[in-house]
């Protein structure tokens, strides 16, 4: 877009924080104050627990069956005020802003991992023809360009529409998601790959995600996500 252009616009329709709603110039529509309001993370969770993994070797209660969850900031506001503009108001900036947050806080760890594909979590054909996008999908696009990773969706189906995530308590959630996931092709060789999603919460979700590619041979490696509920 010409310069002149977006002055245009960014006159008559001023650029907005998606955290608080104040004016801002930022590129990710995410203000200063909201930034450094931020709980962000620095160290990834163990899937299983969701305790914080120690610096260096696997989760001491878990041990060698831990997975990574490197989640980017804890999904209170403004964190979740702007999530939700994303997921609901086809807003696509919160991609990228959180996937520069992963970038800046996991890249290392996140390639350590050699993992062969991105693959977001799937939302139900429906729900995501309803809201014509899906917001995992949008996310893991742009967490690869800036990590040079490859993202495949189509790997892992939803074949059940089941209750939101988001309105049900721990217990529910894992009854609720559990069998909703069908893979559409076997593995090679055990191929590698770390499942992406918005929000991880209690974590049932991506843990049955995973379960489910497991199943069909792939070696699921770790979980990014723009943020954890803690």
């Amino acid at each position: 877009m010409p310069r002149w252009v977006r002055g245009g616009l960014d006159f008559v329709f001023p650029p907005l924080c998606l955290g608080c709603g104040d004016f801002t110039e930022d590129e990710d529509a995410v203000c200063e104050s909201c930034r450094r309001t931020m709980a962000t993370f620095n160290r990834p969770f163990c899937l299983n627990c969701l305790a914080f993994l120690p610096a260096a070797g696997s989760c001491a209660s878990c041990g060698e069956s831990s997975r990574p969850l490197f989640a980017g900031a804890n999904y209170v506001a403004p964190v979740e005020d702007i999530i939700i503009q994303f997921k609901f108001k086809n807003i696509a900036t919160p991609a990228r802003f959180f996937a520069k947050l992963i970038r800046d806080q996991f890249a290392e760890d996140i390639l350590r991992l050699e993992a062969d594909v991105l693959v977001p979590v799937p939302l139900y054909y429906s729900r995501e023809s309803f809201r014509g996008y899906n917001q995992a999908t949008v996310f893991a696009e742009r967490v690869a360009e800036l990590l040079s990773l490859r993202v495949e969706t189509g790997i892992i189906v939803r074949t059940k529409r089941r209750r939101p995530q988001s309105r049900l308590n721990h217990a529910q959630r894992v009854t609720n998601i559990r069998g909703v996931f069908e893979v559409t092709a076997q593995a090679d060789a055990g191929r590698k790959v770390i499942l992406v999603d918005d929000v991880v919460t209690s974590g049932s979700t991506v843990r049955e995600a995973g379960r489910t590619l497991e199943r069909a041979g792939y070696t699921l490696a770790g979980v990014i996500s723009m943020a954890h509920a803690v």
